[in-house]
């Protein structure tokens, strides 16, 4: 799951950096393209399915017009649900994530103290971007 995790955490990103809505979920979605159901937990397996089910993957060289062509059908509500579905497939995966390890003794870090892990997708979203869900698309 760990190819799994690296994708969603790119999607995650490319939904919280700059840009209208519709051009943030198209980054995403052309992150997680490369996924398959079988590479996330059950729980969200479906959730993948209906984002990707009009998504043809070949040839390659199409995919980014596929997946535009897809967002391009969706009303607002959808454009949102569809993130929806995106941060509760990061959560999902997060939560079968491994906990960072501490390390006893060595120099104590000045920084701040790292957020509890895993951070929900929510939270990196709203620290990027403000109130994410309430912003005009």
């Amino acid at each position: 799951m760990s190819f799994a995790w690296r994708q969603l955490q790119s999607a995650i990103r490319a939904l919280a950096g700059t840009g209208d809505r519709r051009d943030r979920l198209h980054a995403a979605l052309g992150k997680l393209i490369k996924l398959k159901a079988r590479d996330l937990p059950s729980e969200v397996a479906n959730d993948f399915n209906a984002l990707t089910e009009g998504i043809a993957r070949f040839p390659v060289k199409n995919i980014p017009h596929e997946i535009r062509s897809e967002i391009d059908r969706l009303n607002d509500a959808e454009v949102m649900e569809s993130i929806r579905k995106i941060m509760r497939m990061y959560d999902a995966v997060a939560a079968y994530q491994p906990r960072p390890v501490k390390h006893s003794g060595g120099m104590r870090s000045r920084a701040a103290p790292a957020p509890s892990w895993p951070v929900p997708a929510l939270h990196i979203l709203e620290t990027r971007q403000g109130a994410f869900f309430h912003e005009t698309a």
